[in-house]
């Protein structure tokens, strides 16, 4: 594993996370990831916008920006990263591949924290 599938690795594990804590349903995260693949990073942003609520879009948007400012220019926003990756074309491809990357490692990741949390046992109080 090289360097940039472990960044799109961990931004994925933080990405599920905050999925599992705001209690946000797998079906939005499969749903992400796929207008992510088929359409592209500004119709991911303006479905992540009219999808989730605000307060619960900060840690998506957090861990995105944190992944893609390791390999692009950084000028503040995850909106603005992504209008600064379309000045040049290549920067719009990778952005793309590490968010799609970052979003498949998220999907693997939620079915794992959603497997261990049902396989836990329920510890019921006596009186």
């Amino acid at each position: 594993m090289n360097v940039m599938d472990l960044d799109c690795y961990n931004a994925g594990c933080e990405i599920a996370k905050h999925f599992v804590e705001k209690k946000l349903k797998e079906g939005l995260l499969r749903d992400l990831g796929s207008v992510l693949r088929v359409h592209g990073p500004y119709a991911f942003l303006l479905f992540l916008h009219s999808r989730v609520k605000e307060a619960e879009q900060q840690g998506i948007t957090d861990v995105c920006k944190e992944l893609l400012a390791k390999y692009l220019p950084n000028p503040g926003s995850f909106d603005l990263v992504l209008v600064k990756a379309a000045e040049k074309p290549t920067d719009l491809t990778l952005a793309k591949y590490l968010l799609d990357t970052a979003f498949a490692y998220a999907g693997y990741h939620f079915k794992a924290l959603k497997a261990k949390k049902e396989a836990e046992p329920v510890v019921e109080e006596s009186e």
